[in-house]
């Protein structure tokens, strides 16, 4: 099933994109999320800077991306942290990314952070991002539980 999927999605990409494949016609023939953009609201999130992740995640949504595809991309992205954070320099491996994000998400993987990795992991894994996408994700800053900061 794995390798009929791959195919696909690499066919759709490539049919979408013409002689050319680009990361950006990949990240949007499948409707991911850009790491970079992943980065940002994961910072936000981990330094419970409210404002700015709501401002980030309605930029997110208005671009199009489905709650349910951001979703499972922020699930990813913690378990990516989480890889990092465990691993140290082993994880490179693992995760692969730029090197520019890399550094990123290097400097989120640190022991201060460990328990709101742990927490968004679960609060996105448990969660159900139809309900109501804007109240859903609006709630991520409860995920560290503690007080918000509004810049």
């Amino acid at each position: 099933d794995v390798e009929i999927e791959t195919f696909v999605h690499g066919a759709m990409c490539i049919s979408y994109s013409g002689t050319k494949l680009t990361y950006e016609s990949v990240i949007d023939v499948l409707g991911t999320t850009e790491k970079e953009r992943l980065t940002t609201i994961a910072s936000k999130i981990l330094s419970r800077d409210l404002g700015g992740a709501l401002l980030e995640l309605d930029s997110i949504l208005s671009s199009g991306k489905s709650p349910l595809v951001l979703s499972k991309d922020m699930i990813s992205y913690f378990r990516d942290l989480l890889i990092l954070y465990t691993l140290k320099d082993r994880a490179n491996e693992m995760v692969i990314v730029q090197s520019d994000v890399m550094e990123k998400m290097k400097n989120q993987a640190v022991e201060e952070n460990y328990a709101a990795i742990i927490e968004s992991i679960v609060s996105l894994s448990s969660s159900n991002p139809f309900k109501n996408s804007r109240i859903y994700f609006s709630s991520l800053h409860f995920l560290t539980r503690s007080s918000p900061r509004v810049n």
